[in-house]
């Protein structure tokens, strides 16, 4: 009879402490890598101006949208954002709300392709964008805040 209550004894405690226990070991819901605002540096062909994104992440998909300001050249613009996140590597695309118009009467997207890592909160890369005259490129630098 004593071995038998302490068995009922011992079993309750495991399923009590299980139960009580559980809550404690379900790991809480991930936030999502890029997910916040960013603002930072973007450099282009030497001249420097501000940046901020505001992104979202699914899964390894991006979206959002950005706004740069680049002491006053043609980029100073607002669009959108897609791309990846896979492990640390940043594949980011901006494309402007407005496409550039160029004096032949080309029209170009504008879409500028960056090739970064991010770490913690901060992610940097570099960045390709195919202009009227030249292929541009340049730095983006930023941190979330």
């Amino acid at each position: 009879m004593p071995t038998s209550f302490l068995c009922t004894a011992v079993m309750a405690c495991v399923l009590i402490g299980g139960v009580c226990g559980c809550g404690r070991d379900t790991p809480a819901e991930p936030t999502s890598g890029l997910d916040g605002r960013w603002r930072g540096t973007i450099t282009r062909n030497g001249v420097a101006g501000t940046i901020t994104l505001h992104m979202t992440q699914s899964g390894a998909g991006v979206t959002g949208t950005w706004t740069a300001d680049l002491d006053g050249l043609v980029l100073d613009q607002t669009g959108s954002i897609g791309g990846t996140l896979t492990g640390s590597t940043l594949a980011l695309f901006l494309s402007p709300t407005t496409p550039l118009t160029c004096g032949s009467g080309t029209t170009l997207s504008g879409t500028l392709g960056m090739t970064g890592s991010v770490d913690g909160d901060r992610l940097a890369g570099d960045y390709v964008v195919f202009g009227c005259e030249s292929v541009a490129t340049g730095r983006i630098d930023a941190t979330r805040n």
